[in-house]
């Protein structure tokens, strides 16, 4: 029997958006079609969106912000700290873009994001936008002390899925890594200008260095600029990969001192998103998939299994709820290439081998995604 690694899609963006592991180097990143930008659309986030600050004449001296001298960044954790405390507690709008662009222009892949989070950071709204191999993708949340709520859109259908709370929100404010990045280039930030915006006193500070192709010359350029108290008001790099595609990334905070309001889209989450089920995932003999309710509340009549293995996806409906403690046993007909649904385990059936990796997810009738399994085993008898 294999038991997969259990990763329901809310879940999976949660993980996105709170930002990859922190111990992840800032090297080879790849931009994901996971969701990410426009809550009440806005100005999409654009490398070299940054208003040009008026110059002064000389770069002034003693601390430009926390952290931040005339002679670049001193100490880069004051200045995280700074920009951190400040957003979480106050309130924010961020905006946050990732591009992958090939050698030609055409942009292969590209992730857009709307965060707004409440003082204390809490409640936040999430809306995110992405463009990857599989097509264009659209997720929003609604993230309270009480809650996760998620809802996501393909083009083609809506689905949704509830969480417990998020336990830190503390990364929500650096999307994609950006103080991974900052932390690697600290001591390779010079001070191009300092002057004002909108009566703020900032500074623009620019580093290259090289990340990613391990030569002398710059592969990755940044530009950061800085308020007087820390806030980073915007980060923008770009890094060209060794195959010669350009990753970019642009980070911006749109506002300081925000509250969220409620989604108008959560009113419209349907009951069966709230439903207890917690469904375990199994394959045996690469060929027989098994289901099985380890929750209090029962999985409703109609929803549907999909099993997608070697390209091709195959669908079938539980006539019958499947019950707390119950099991449904599917697999593919080898003679008419279906998914069939048994509620006992079947002797001997006509079953098509999976080969060695499939993925299932069991959807409500109305849209509700109870779980989503990646499962991977070897198919020469060992398990």
């Amino acid at each position: 029997m294999v038991r997969p690694t259990f990763v329901p899609v809310a879940l999976a963006l949660a993980v996105a958006l709170a930002g990859c592991p922190a111990s992840e180097t800032p090297g080879s990143p790849t931009p994901t079609a996971s969701p990410t930008a426009t809550a009440t659309p806005t100005a999409t986030a654009t490398p070299g969106a940054t208003p040009t600050p008026t110059p002064t004449a000389s770069p002034p001296t003693g601390d430009l912000a926390p952290g931040v001298t005339a002679d670049g960044i001193a100490d880069v954790e004051a200045l995280l700290s700074a920009h951190e405390s400040t957003l979480l507690a106050d309130g924010t709008t961020l905006d946050f873009e990732v591009t992958r662009t090939e050698p030609g222009g055409t942009v292969s892949q590209r992730s857009n994001q709307t965060l707004s989070l409440g003082p204390g950071s809490r409640p936040v709204t999430v809306n995110g936008s992405g463009l990857g191999p599989d097509g264009p993708l659209r997720v929003d949340a609604w993230l309270t002390d009480a809650t996760s709520l998620y809802r996501f859109q393909d083009g083609n259908s809506t689905g949704y899925r509830v969480l417990d709370p998020l336990s830190d929100t503390t990364r929500l404010v650096w999307p994609g890594n950006v103080d991974t990045y900052l932390r690697a280039a600290a001591g390779n930030f010079t001070v191009a200008s300092t002057g004002t915006e909108d009566g703020t006193r900032v500074a623009t500070l620019t580093a290259g260095l090289d990340l990613v192709n391990g030569s002398t010359d710059p592969d990755t350029e940044m530009t950061v600029t800085i308020t007087g108290d820390g806030v980073i008001r915007s980060f923008d790099l770009t890094q060209t990969q060794p195959d010669g595609d350009e990753y970019g990334i642009a980070y911006r905070v749109r506002a300081v001192g925000v509250t969220p309001a409620e989604p108008a889209w959560v009113a419209s989450v349907p009951d069966s998103a709230f439903l207890d089920v917690d469904l375990s995932v199994a394959v045996t003999d690469d060929a027989l998939v098994t289901v099985t309710n380890d929750g209090p509340d029962a999985v409703p009549a109609n929803a549907t299994v999909s099993v997608a293995a070697g390209g091709t996806a195959y669908d079938a409906t539980l006539a019958d709820p499947l019950g707390p403690g119950e099991t449904r046993w599917l697999w593919v007909d080898d003679g008419t290439g279906t998914l069939t649904v048994a509620a006992e385990q079947p002797a001997a059936p006509s079953a098509r081998a999976l080969g060695g990796r499939a993925t299932v997810v069991v959807r409500t009738a109305d849209g509700t995604t109870l779980a989503t399994a990646d499962l991977a085993w070897r198919t020469n008898g060992t398990r």
